[in-house]
């Protein structure tokens, strides 16, 4: 029952039956009877953001809880850490506050000049063209039908080596340990039982203004891949 930062680990515990739906509620400098100031000013330090997670989990009935937390000084390395985050955990939560804090950044620099639209390259995927998607489609199956052909016509022992050599080459790819995680940004807290009172003791002060918490509730067991996941 503690807050740290966060560090990214790959869990012991297995991920194939992990299939809870854990719960989930957002503090963030925007949420309204939470934030301080008015408008577009608003800010939330840590240790308030803090006592408002707490406040809701007093009326959670779960026995665990982890949060997720950021906070900065500005709204730029705010959507920065979103960002971070982001790339590890999609929830849509960040991706959010990512969007508020870039148009608050803009929204300051729009306020001293006018930017023109300049040409700007960009990705699209082919794929992403429904006529693309469609030939694909056609050329995997013709590609099948004509692989299949040609094993019709091959020995049967030949073709079941082949076989049982493709599997193995598989079989050594799909075991291949994970590589080592990196990314993640921000604070992190877990409590197997208590945690409206265990998230008070141990976190950041109030030497950033902006702080937002996503709060993930359920069972010890729901949430130990998390736990190891961020230890």
């Amino acid at each position: 029952m503690s807050w740290s930062p966060i560090a990214l680990s790959i869990p012991s515990v297995g991920a194939s039956s992990l299939v809870a739906e854990l719960n989930r509620f957002t503090i963030a400098p925007w949420s309204y009877g939470v934030a301080e100031g008015e408008g577009l000013q608003t800010w939330l330090s840590f240790p308030d953001a803090v006592d408002a997670v707490s406040n809701k989990l007093a009326l959670v009935p779960s026995s665990a809880v982890f949060v997720i937390a950021i906070t900065a000084s500005n709204y730029q390395d705010f959507a920065n850490q979103c960002a971070t985050l982001a790339a590890v955990f999609p929830f849509p939560e960040l991706t959010l506050w990512q969007s508020r804090a870039n148009s608050l950044v803009s929204l300051a620099v729009d306020k001293y000049q006018l930017i023109n639209e300049q040409t700007t390259n960009r990705l699209s995927g082919l794929n992403s063209f429904p006529a693309v998607r469609e030939a694909a489609a056609f050329d995997l199956t013709a590609a099948s039908i004509t692989a299949a052909a040609d094993y019709s016509g091959t020995d049967a022992l030949a073709a079941l080596n082949d076989f049982q050599i493709r599997k193995l080459a598989y079989d050594a790819a799909a075991i291949t340990p994970l590589p080592p995680l990196s990314g993640g940004t921000g604070w992190r807290f877990y409590a197997a039982s208590d945690g409206a009172n265990g998230i008070k003791s141990g976190h950041p002060g109030a030497e950033n203004t902006l702080t937002a918490m996503l709060v993930l509730t359920g069972t010890p067991e729901d949430l130990v891949f998390l736990n190891e996941l961020m230890p």
